[in-house]
């Protein structure tokens, strides 16, 4: 799944590159975020159902919001809040790294 998230993002063929990867991702590549979703959803579930999680554990506050943040991303299609959507998701990601090797 993650491969699929990969080769949305950027343009298979040269001539797609002529606008611009921006326009590229405007355009095709959001679709990515979705294939995110799909992937941190997938762990998500697997996480409490087969690994028998916790929902209060820790690792679970911070697996909502980063499933629940591509999916804004890709609804809002503004450029202003892809950049506060990506300032919350990038430190909030490095926390459940954290939380993941040291719990």
């Amino acid at each position: 799944m993650l491969f699929l998230t990969a080769a949305l993002l950027l343009p298979s063929r040269s001539e797609d590159e002529t606008e611009g990867l921006r326009a590229y991702f405007e355009q095709d590549g959001r679709y990515a975020l979705i294939s995110l979703t799909g992937y941190l959803l997938l762990g998500f579930v697997v996480n409490l159902f087969e690994f028998e999680g916790s929902l209060d554990a820790a690792w679970a506050f911070t697996d909502i919001p980063l499933i629940i943040l591509p999916v804004l991303a890709f609804i809002l299609r503004e450029r202003k809040y892809y950049a506060a959507i990506t300032l919350v998701y990038v430190p909030l990601s490095a926390l459940d790294i954290w939380i993941s090797n040291w719990s």
